[in-house]
């Protein structure tokens, strides 16, 4: 195809492959113009519903004007040759940036994607769905501008598909739970398709694996994507919240639309301090590691402003908070851990009460008071408790026998009278007689003897040892623990399990398994992580 001419384009060399066609790097023999030359696959040239497709994508096309959508040049056919030219981007796909350098810093990417939600929002609002946004259909300027192409599957939705009802396109770890149980496309799937893409960008893999399509379909519908924790990832957590809200099952639960989903986004940047501008993208490009060392400085000196600043207002714990964050930046900074050490001494009763259940003081004196409160309201509580449930028990327990050594003859009282009543028991306990005039009450045959402590209460029975079991595994797979299924790998929470040997047991979609045996203690969780080369 090098060097061959069509219509009035001469194809220099080719850029990429796809499943409708080839991409090639061509230029106008007359106005000197370098474009992207798209050419259906020969065989396809010839399917009358392949030719509709390709042709729907040049009218998708023309139809949108932005600054992050591919532009369309013309289109075209000669003989069984069928061809859409296309602007030629100097650029990289999201794709072989991330081959490249591997996942992205979650800053670059919503920066990214939010270009992304500026073309599909371009998109929705002519009623074209893109049904694949993907990082290998995101291209990438040099200067951080995006560009979204490849609408050969978008759908308008003035039109009816050319697909079949039951015929679903896409990439399939992109493939939508609706799509999945037959349900209409609608741009809310468009949405699930870009967390499909940030969660990719910021892990490096999807969030639904499987072995088979069967398989990933299954994962889709019923399973939750692991956290960005499980990989090692340090992402805001509103952004970590954005992107699981996309991934939701039902299209009501995602954002209502692609503004919606960009307005998050940025106030997402601007909480952090980012600017939202595609130089930040081009900074980032030409120099990864600077730019990461300079947003990871950024961060760790504003949140050691943030520290001193809620130190000084005698927020001690909420400090050591915004400490240990510091730390988690830079493990190695000696000068916080000194700082983190100081304030845990000075305030021993900060360093490890949870940040949710620490109520906020406002002063020593405020402090001071409300501990005072505090342990009086719970001495009040204590002597109520005291007298009315400990009177109630003496109420209803029954009265002791004694036993006693007796010396006199015992002669067992009269029966009282059939006239009188039966005398009431008395609430307070009687004083104990004498040991040679004891006269022990009448007790029914059933009753034993048996002399009883009724101060004595039983022991609170032991609590069962149990230790975590954090498992992740490559591959999707069935937990069985002791023989008794325990779960769905790989967990989001770590297991809990008895102290002592278990026999663990890793089963796939496809029958192949993995065995182990492991030790659980209560004092050191144990971690585990199954690759797909262990399953047998």
């Amino acid at each position: 195809m090098i060097n061959r001419k069509i219509g009035h384009y001469t194809i220099e060399r080719e850029l990429s492959a796809g499943g409708m066609g080839t991409v090639y790097l061509a230029r106008h023999d007359e106005l000197e113009r370098t474009v992207a030359l798209k050419i259906l696959r020969p065989e396809l040239s010839r399917d009358k519903k392949f030719t509709e497709r390709f042709e729907r994508e040049a009218r998708a096309l023309a139809k949108l004007e932005h600054l992050n959508i591919l532009q369309v040049y013309d289109f075209g056919r000669t003989g069984d040759t069928c061809y859409l030219v296309l602007e030629w981007v100097d650029g990289l796909t999201l794709d072989a940036i991330l081959e490249k350098q591997g996942p992205l810093p979650w800053e670059i990417a919503a920066i990214l994607f939010h270009q992304v939600c500026l073309a599909l929002s371009a998109a929705h609002g002519r009623g074209i769905i893109h049904r694949d946004v993907k990082p290998g259909n995101i291209l990438l300027k040099s200067n951080g501008t995006v560009k979204l192409a490849d609408f050969g599957i978008a759908r308008d939705a003035a039109e009816h598909s050319i697909t079949r009802d039951d015929e679903m396109v896409g990439t399939p770890s992109a493939i939508t739970p609706e799509q999945i149980n037959g349900d209409p496309v609608t741009a809310r799937s468009d949405l699930y398709a870009i967390g499909v893409a940030l969660y990719q960008v910021i892990t490096g893999r999807p969030p639904f694996e499987g072995p088979s399509i069967a398989a990933l379909f299954e994962c889709i519908l019923k399973e939750e994507p692991l956290p960005f924790s499980a990989f090692g990832v340090a992402a805001a957590p509103e952004f970590e919240t954005l992107v699981f809200t996309c991934l939701a099952k039902s299209p009501s639960a995602r954002f209502a639309d692609a503004e919606a989903l960009d307005a998050a986004l940025r106030q997402c940047l601007h909480k952090y301090n980012v600017v939202c501008d595609a130089s930040e993208i081009e900074k980032y490009l030409a120099r990864p590691e600077t730019f990461v060392r300079e947003r990871r400085g950024a961060r760790i000196a504003e949140k050691l402003a943030e520290a001193e600043a809620l130190r000084s207002n005698g927020k001690v714990f909420e400090s050591l908070a915004c400490l240990r964050e510091v730390l988690a930046l830079d493990p190695d900074n000696a000068e916080v851990e000194a700082r983190i050490a100081g304030l845990s001494h000075s305030h021993p009763a900060n360093a490890g009460t949870s940040v949710l259940l620490r109520p906020e003081r406002k002063g020593s004196v405020r402090f001071h008071l409300t501990w005072i409160a505090f342990t009086v309201a719970l001495m009040a509580l204590s002597y109520v408790g005291y007298h009315i449930l400990g009177k109630k028990t003496v109420e209803t327990q029954p009265a002791p026998v004694i036993r006693a050594e007796v010396k006199d003859s015992v002669v067992p009282p009269p029966p009282a009278p059939a006239s009188l009543p039966q005398p009431t028991r008395e609430k307070s306990p009687a004083p104990v007689p004498r040991m040679h005039s004891v006269t022990p009450a009448p007790a029914p045959a059933s009753v034993s003897t048996i002399a009883v402590d009724s101060s004595a209460t039983p022991p609170a029975p032991a609590a069962p040892c149990t230790g975590a079991l954090s498992l992740y595994s490559e591959m999707w797979a069935d937990i069985y623990v002791d023989n008794k299924k325990a779960g769905r790998a790989p967990t989001r929470e770590p297991l809990t399990l008895p102290c002592g040997s278990h026999a663990l047991k890793l089963e796939n979609n496809l029958g192949k398994l993995y065995f182990t045996e492991i030790k659980v203690a209560s004092d050191k969780p144990l971690h585990l992580t199954v690759e797909k080369n262990a399953f047998q």
